[in-house]
């Protein structure tokens, strides 16, 4: 099996790397878990450092937290609640050993994965929450309506921290040295935010009237620690959490006594260890919260294994809102795999176990030996022989994956013929996925644009290949036994949608994407000139719905990073886990404007509770009906914070788009651009969209 081992400690975590191991045997009271998610924290950096409270000699594997399932037993365990049987979805505690793809973990620390998360929360859930739950509840002894002051908030035990304070009823000010991550503490449900950069201890006193914080978390230390000390309540406790700012502070006795707190050195895993009657309850308290749905762990990014130690410098730059995760699933090639110069034979095709590729359409050809001549002059190591095949997915831009051995790489082009103006924008794309990758891990990242169209006759950018399942009208056959899979994949869709719109355009260069000022408006004008410019016949149903969206255009202030085409088949998952999206794909038209348009794009493919009309067909139910579009956007408010108001004119707009989308698809093969017969009936498509387009508005 792959594990992160140690095998040095050292400051700069050179003794860190991948290692190949044997699959070790439970012994009695063990289980072994197939990790398929494991979270990294500050502690298994500290660790491979010698720094940590706990000193381990090397070699050894760090990492706390992890979610998958039970692989084997080890002898004298009994099956119930607490431990489940072989193959069941668990989450586990260690003091290490988690960072690999198989782990030993004592059944008493495994808990069934909670239906209200998926499993990169899961594995981000247990060590942030306890040590916020033994913080607050055992050692602060925390009542509704105190103050609780926050520090190092963005972190994945910060923001635990601020969650469970809020639902523990408590007032919270989080701080941070950062504007784009105090944002998104404050719609994570900070009651007050403060830019340490400018201290802070005044700032406390303005805000509570001079009382003071009645609880300080502090992860931090040093200055932070000593100013603390100056804006804490009389009868407060300063909750001494961590050290990352590298400095242990210390404190007057004097100034303890005269102001009247408390420091409280709070440890989460020793403090169950000598009280194991408290631990257990203190699990059994955090489990209840996350089975209840009480809680929202925040995942900032997943990365595969071998991606371990760049998850480690996230935290060391403080780059992180929330907990990294390493996701099994995402066994991705990078660009420097990239470099190794390795190939094997190109006969070999790889179709047979790629349902996705198919060999390359006629006529959908590039000039091959120009496209590796140009990739090969820019990426160190191209491979001279590679083998190509189509992506059979997708209706206008033209995907291609070309192989050399285990290493890939995607390339996107425009589909062929004349194209709608600003219409299959490649620039565009790879500049989106060139910066969204390091705030919403969904997106894959982008390599290497060439806009010169000598090359193979179009702009094209090249882009990591991601693995999984893209779920269109069938449901794979490792679905089909699957609980609730309708559900699951319902909620998943929403809550990637809603965390792209979380993220904050500025923070990853983005911030000038697009115009949205009036993006509404200009979306229902753009695509009424675009249907002038595709349309075979007059439809008198387009002038009216267009006049109608004209008249009704809402003025929603919020302003996201759309997508722009969200739905089921431009999002992918892992390969049998319906729980969470981990790839969403086609960004050539993101943009910045309203985030219900994304909603209303999606909501115009789902299916509608009274069996209307709908674009696209959904694969056919297996386990129980498709939640309605009322609970989608429930769901979607509850998990932004936004207000959707009144849905009809999005979804609306998004059916009479979609009309013209399709018109342009037909009139390329109409017009002999495209020999694709997947196309040959779009015609007959436009005008029911429009109809019920119209319909909406008429609601």
């Amino acid at each position: 099996m792959r594990a992160v081992v140690c095998h040095a400690i050292t400051d700069d975590l050179s003794g860190v790397g991948i290692h190949e191991l044997p699959i070790p045997t439970p012994g009695p009271g063990q289980a072994l878990v197939r990790v398929q998610a494991a979270s990294v924290g500050f502690p298994d950096i500290l660790l491979c450092q010698g720094k940590y409270q706990l000193k381990l000699d090397p070699p050894f594997t760090p990492g706390m937290n992890l979610a998958g399932e039970i692989a084997a037993l080890g002898e004298a365990v009994a099956i119930s609640d607490i431990a489940p049987a072989i193959g069941a979805a668990v989450v586990g505690t260690v003091r290490h050993g988690a960072l690999a793809e198989y782990a030993l973990v004592a059944v008493e620390n495994l808990q069934p994965i909670p239906a209200a998360l998926t499993l990169p929360q899961a594995a981000a859930y247990p060590s942030a929450y306890l040590t916020a739950y033994v913080s607050l509840v055992r050692r602060a002894a925390l009542q509704p309506g105190e103050v609780v002051l926050v520090h190092g908030a963005s972190g994945g035990t910060g923001l635990a921290t601020l969650d469970l304070a809020k639902t523990l009823g408590a007032t919270v000010i989080a701080t941070s040295a950062s504007d784009a991550k105090l944002a998104v503490l404050k719609a994570y449900g900070a009651d007050h935010l403060i830019n340490l950069n400018d201290g802070f201890a005044e700032r406390v006193k303005e805000l509570t009237a001079g009382h003071g914080a009645d609880v300080i978390f502090d992860p931090v230390g040093g200055d932070v620690f000593d100013e603390s000390t100056r804006c804490i309540a009389f009868d407060g406790r300063l909750l001494v959490v961590g050290f990352t700012s590298g400095r242990f502070a210390t404190l007057r006795s004097n100034i303890a006594l005269i102001k009247g707190f408390s420091v409280v050195g709070v440890r989460a895993g020793e403090y169950g260890r000598r009280f194991p009657e408290r631990g257990r309850e203190n699990r059994a308290a955090i489990w209840d919260l996350a089975n209840t749905g009480r809680i929202k762990p925040r995942v900032h990014a997943e990365l595969p294994l071998q991606d371990t130690l760049a998850g480690f410098a996230m935290l060391q730059e403080r780059a992180a809102i929330g907990k990294v995760v390493i996701n099994d699933a995402l066994r991705v090639n990078t660009i420097s795999e990239a470099r190794t110069g390795v190939t094997k034979n190109p006969a070999r095709t790889g179709l047979e176990t790629d349902a996705e590729a198919i060999p390359v359409r006629p006529g959908e050809e590039m000039d091959w030996p120009a496209l590796i001549a140009y990739l090969g002059a820019r990426l160190d190591g191209f491979p001279a022989t590679l083998e190509v095949s189509q992506f059979a997915g997708g209706h206008a831009n033209l995907t291609y994956l070309l192989s050399a051995g285990d290493r890939e790489w995607v390339v996107r082009r425009p589909p062929l013929g004349p194209l709608p103006k600003n219409a299959h924008d490649m620039a565009r794309e790879h500049r989106v996925l060139s910066r969204l990758h390091a705030a919403y891990d969904r997106a894959p990242k982008a390599y290497l644009l060439c806009e010169d169209p000598s090359v193979i006759g179009a702009p094209f950018l090249v882009a990591e290949r991601r693995r999984g399942t893209v779920l269109r009208r069938e449901w794979p056959e490792n679905f089909r036994r699957l609980d609730g899979l309708e559900r699951r994949i319902a909620l998943a869709l929403i809550d990637a949608l809603a965390d792209l719109h979380l993220v904050e355009p500025e923070v990853i260069g983005l911030g000038d994407l697009g115009r949205p000022q009036g993006f509404a408006a200009r979306q229902v004008k753009g695509w009424g000139e675009r249907w002038h410019a595709a349309k075979d016949k007059e439809l008198s149903v387009f002038d009216v719905v267009h006049g109608e969206l004209s008249r009704r255009v809402p003025d929603n202030p919020r302003v996201s990073v759309l997508h722009n085409d969200f739905k089921l088949d431009n999002c992918m998952v892992a390969d049998g886990v319906p729980d969470r999206v981990t790839a969403v794909f086609d960004w050539d038209m993101a943009t910045l404007g309203d985030p219900l348009i994304d909603l209303g794009t999606f909501l115009n493919y789902w299916p509608s509770e009274d069996g209307s009309f709908s674009w696209d067909k959904m694969p056919p139910m297996v386990s129980e009906p498709y939640p309605g579009r009322a609970e989608l956007i429930a769901h979607y408010a509850q998990r932004t914070g936004f207000d959707v108001g009144d849905m009809n004119w999005y979804e609306a707009f998004a059916l009479w788009k979609t009309g013209v989308v399709v018109q342009q698809i037909y009139i390329r093969y109409a017009r002999g651009q495209t020999d694709d017969q997947r196309f040959a009936t779009y015609g007959d498509y436009a005008e029911p969209l429009f109809e019920a387009a119209r319909g909406l508005l008429a609601r």
